[in-house]
């Protein structure tokens, strides 16, 4: 049996060399080595090539994502990569004993379909000892009750798959960042998946010690993710989903107390609500409560802080009411450009707002031009960071969760305003006051010459049609034009992080899906800029994304259903033909799914297409030398 052996690497370099010497030593000798890194550009590659090479009858390969993707998609891509007759996960920092695989590979031939291996914890910096973790034994017997209650299986690094069973569950969930497979094996269960459990510990998992700390929030709002989204599983008894989720709701309302002491109530009332006679809900909602309270008034003055943690700026004895408009602008890498964009919201005729900014895991500049900026007027001003690069979705979703206004403003590290923007906003959601989305049209510069190249605008037409007009792409939306209110945001659940490419549009679908009232201002108050290579190089995920939206909107009544079948279909179709030359069994994936829609003689001609490349890649391998993928700039605009 072959096995497929799956790196996520990101920044590995100090650590991979230990993972790749345990993959050399296991006793099960048919296996492939497949490494994708995750958008960083250490000595991994380098790494990788010298293990290739010195081992040319294996088939080893290397590929970077260009940009930082997340764990989630970097395991969906090892999966498309991966050749072998099922897959064994193994983080670049952890490491396997000899027999690992080949405990694995017994259980696999025995019929599971998932196997878990004991687990040694160890530390990573000091290499000390922090316990041994077996799968329970109920794992075998009840794994959805097992699974859903708490994390049994500690790693990823420990878990084989079959093909078969990948098949049948899909790929890993985007929307989770941390707990992507946990979400996994759940599913997998889900579709009545044959677990095993391989004797001994086999796997070595490292744990930093900093890590946890740094990212607790994270872990506690992923918690909750996961038990919404399986609030309404009925192989699991009621009672285990309300007190589960009211748990984690709880927990996440202790840790935003502190500095969010309105979020806290608001997590804590929605724990209270599933569990209403539980006295620890009810004690810490109490607590909450009066903590929100008591900082009801203004904070004074603080300069912006470093980090992680979000800084402050307000002069003394500032407003009594919260500003109605929170402007959120995501950056990263923006320091070449912030300032002018700050200008423009400076220069603005209404001036009863509040800035909040949110730096996506970069160390420019971005930072000390927000402080100058802040001192330079009355208005609140807030800047975050990420620990890491998220993405452009979740950088939104932060910046708006620390707003704190009705109104929520996008603006773009590198876009303009009018000195009307806001206010022509403002007038016409005076106009329309039913409205809970409304935007101005957008003027598309050039970022090197600053001509004039289009606008972009809906036409009387477009406004007539919506929102067909917006489905079928014609009703243009810019981020930097738009304002809607927070609790629309909350509502349909914010932008979604798996989205990396037309996040904005895939938003506004799902807002208009759930009943939003659009109005358009008639002014071209946004100065859109356009970077010359935004798009030339990006041209396969986008369509994926294309595809993924309307795949999601394939259950709209409001759109004709022979309009949504064709444009699920189409979409699924330009999807595989950009990668249909290099990856067949992605391309063939992507037929399939279009078929689901339409059975045509084109889209059935590029199913055999694929079809035949796929065998003709199987039966004529590409050499064992490691291959590496032209990098990507990493995707931080809009375009």
């Amino acid at each position: 049996m072959k096995i497929s052996i799956l790196i996520a690497a990101y920044r590995a370099g100090p650590f991979l060399r230990t993972a790749l010497a345990s993959v050399a030593k296991q006793t099960h000798e048919d296996w492939e080595l497949v490494v994708v890194e995750d958008g960083s550009h250490d000595e991994t590659e380098a790494i990788v090539h010298k293990f290739g090479f010195a081992r040319p009858t294996r088939s080893i390969r290397y590929e970077n994502n260009g940009s930082n993707r997340g764990v989630a998609a970097t395991r969906n891509r090892l999966i498309a990569l991966a050749q072998g007759d099922a897959v064994a996960f193994l983080d670049a920092d952890d490491w396997w004993t000899a027999d690992h695989l080949a405990g694995g590979v017994r259980e696999l031939a025995s019929g599971a379909e998932l196997v878990a291996t004991g687990v040694h914890c160890f530390d990573l910096e000091t290499g000390r000892g922090l316990g041994d973790v077996h799968p329970p034994a109920a794992l075998l017997t009840d794994p959805i009750e097992t699974l859903f209650a708490e994390s049994v299986i500690v790693t990823c690094s420990s878990v084989l798959l079959s093909r078969g069973l990948i098949a049948r569950t899909g790929e890993f969930d985007l929307n989770f960042s941390v707990g992507e497979d946990r979400d996994y094996w759940l599913r997998a269960a889900l579709v009545d998946a044959r677990f095993g459990i391989a004797p001994g510990l086999t796997c070595n998992y490292a744990k930093h010690a900093r890590s946890a700390m740094a990212h607790t929030q994270l872990v506690s709002a992923q918690a909750v993710q996961f038990y919404e989204k399986y609030l309404h599983v009925a192989l699991v008894s009621p009672a285990s989903r309300r007190r589960l989720l009211s748990h984690h709701l709880v927990n996440q309302g202790r840790l935003f107390r502190r500095d969010y002491p309105r979020e806290s109530v608001q997590q804590l009332w929605r724990a209270w609500r599933l569990a209403p006679f539980s006295l620890r809900v009810m004690a810490h909602l109490a607590f909450s409560s009066g903590i929100a309270v008591l900082r009801a008034s203004p904070p004074t003055r603080a300069t912006p802080s470093s980090g992680t943690r979000s800084g402050f700026s307000r002069p003394p004895g500032g407003e009594a009411t919260p500003a109605p408009l929170s402007i959120c602008i995501p950056a990263y890498n923006s320091e070449r450009y912030l300032a002018a964009t700050l200008d423009s919201i400076r220069a603005q005729a209404h001036t009863h707002w509040e800035l909040v900014v949110v730096e996506d895991g970069t160390h420019d500049q971005t930072e000390q031009i927000v402080a100058r900026f802040a001192q330079q007027g009355p208005q609140p001003v807030r800047f975050h960071r990420h620990p890491q690069n998220l993405g452009l979705p979740a950088t939104r979703n932060a910046a708006i969760s620390l707003a704190r206004g009705k109104w929520i403003v996008l603006m773009d590290h590198d876009d303009l305003w009018t000195p009307d923007h806001l206010a022509s906003l403002l007038a016409c959601a005076q106009e329309h006051p039913t409205a809970n989305l409304l935007h101005g049209g957008s003027v598309l510069f050039d970022s090197d010459s600053g001509r004039e190249l289009e606008v972009r605008a809906p036409s009387p037409a477009h406004v007539h049609d919506f929102p067909l007009s917006l489905f079928l792409g014609g009703y243009c939306i810019q981020p930097s034009s738009v304002m809607f209110r927070k609790s629309l945001w909350t509502l349909v659940g914010g932008f979604d992080p798996a989205f990396r490419y037309a996040d904005d549009w895939e938003m506004w679908m799902r807002c208009a899906q759930a009943g939003a009232t659009f109005a358009f201002t008639g002014r071209n108050t946004c100065l859109y800029r356009k970077h010359a290579s935004a798009l030339s190089t990006h041209a396969a995920p986008m369509a994926l994304a294309c595809a993924l939206i309307f795949d999601k909107a394939a259950g709209w009544e409001s759109i004709p259903l022979r309009l949504r079948r064709q444009h699920a279909a189409e979409g699924w179709v330009s999807a595989g033909r950009l990668v249909l030359r290099q990856d067949p069994h992605t391309a063939r994936t992507y037929f399939s799914r279009a078929r689901r829609y339409r059975v045509t003689p084109r889209i059935l001609a590029y199913s055999a297409v694929a079809l035949g490349l796929g065998l003709f890649h199987a039966r004529c391998p590409s050499p064992a030398v490691p291959t590496k993928t032209k990098p990507q700039p990493p995707v931080t605009s809009r375009d």
